[in-house]
């Protein structure tokens, strides 16, 4: 929520705003002696121009009302000061709060996800060192069929080594098993 104190604009005011301002108060005088006016003009206005227009306004209008002759940049500096002091204040909470509210709005986050990878990235990533396909886009690999592995097996083992293994759809995987339990003794207690 934003205070009344923070809807005070920190812009400073232009050269022909601190120029007017600057004539307006000379202007209030009844009778004016001063050495170089415009010498004096042009510092006043160059103090000015570092601060917001309203703060100007009330500064000048507190010499006004205090001081019977024209004042000083030593005298006017520290009113202007003072009067944005406690706006500029505000305005430091306040960006320090956005900036605490984005870190801890970050920090709930938690990190940024990666970007998704590409088909062809994924490829390149799975596929294997040889050019082997290992995943994605495996439609060239024909998937094996009963007796091809049949034949892939006796290639690699034997044909004796392969009949010598129980066929399990005809039931003798369960012989097997009591086979085993036979060959093997049973550990001493």
């Amino acid at each position: 929520m934003r205070s009344d104190v923070s809807t005070h604009s920190l812009t400073p005011m232009t050269t022909d705003q601190a120029r007017a301002m600057v004539r307006r108060y000379l202007g209030s005088f009844p009778s004016l002696n001063l050495h170089d006016p415009e010498v004096y003009i042009a510092d006043l206005c160059s103090l000015l121009c570092g601060y917001p227009l309203w703060a100007g306004q009330q500064a000048i209008q507190t010499v006004k009302e205090t001081i019977k002759f024209p004042a000083t940049q030593a005298e006017i500096k520290p009113l202007l000061d003072e009067h944005v002091r406690l706006p500029k204040y505000v305005q430091d909470l306040e960006r320090a709060a956005q900036l605490q509210i984005a870190a801890r709005a970050m920090a709930l986050e938690g990190p940024a996800a990666p970007p998704r990878l590409t088909y062809e990235q994924l490829r390149a990533k799975y596929d294997g060192p040889n050019g082997e396909k290992w995943g994605i886009g495996n439609a060239d690999k024909p998937v094996p069929s009963r007796e091809r592995s049949r034949k892939e097996l006796i290639a690699r083992y034997g044909k004796e080594a392969f009949d010598a293994v129980p066929d399990a759809t005809s039931g003798n995987w369960q012989k097997l098993e009591s086979d085993i339990s036979r060959e093997t003794p049973d550990p001493p207690p």
